[in-house]
């Protein structure tokens, strides 16, 4: 039986689904991307997307036990979720790069023209904000719940 929609909540995952959603639209974008950008720019950009989901599953993999307070899970859980926050803003600067040349974003084989649209980048912008304001919820939470 599912939730009623009034009722629903924001998914104690989503942090780490949204990064991951992240992570997998980067990588379809770089794999249909000229070749010759792949050591220059793109690699670096899908490190750094790896980075902000391998931090925000990290993060929310520690979970203190709310009895047992111990300052080390706490700290550790929020080094993650911050060191995901830093990579997601380093991403954020570096995807740029396509909007300040869209003339990379598209380019012709023969007379198929390949490359990434617009509304792909427009709706990755919107999951990378998405996940910027989770992962600040998350830290702000964690701030007040687990306070020692």
């Amino acid at each position: 039986m599912s939730v009623p929609a009034s009722k629903r909540e924001e998914s104690k995952f989503q942090v780490v689904d949204t990064a991951t959603k992240i992570y997998n639209h980067i990588l379809d974008i770089c794999l249909r991307m000229p070749n010759r950008y792949t050591y220059l720019i793109l690699q670096p950009i899908l490190n750094l997307a790896g980075d902000v989901a391998d931090n925000a599953k990290r993060g929310n993999s520690i979970i203190p036990d709310p009895t047992h307070l111990n300052k080390i899970d706490v700290n550790l859980r929020r080094a993650y979720f911050q060191k995901a926050r830093a990579s997601l803003q380093a991403l954020i600067t570096r995807m740029n790069f396509f909007v300040d040349r869209p003339q990379v974003l598209r380019y012709k084989i023969g007379d198929r023209e390949i490359g990434v649209t617009e509304k792909e980048l427009n709706q990755l912008a919107e999951d990378m904000r998405t996940e910027a304001a989770l992962l600040k919820g998350v830290v702000d939470r964690d701030q007040k719940r687990y306070s020692i």
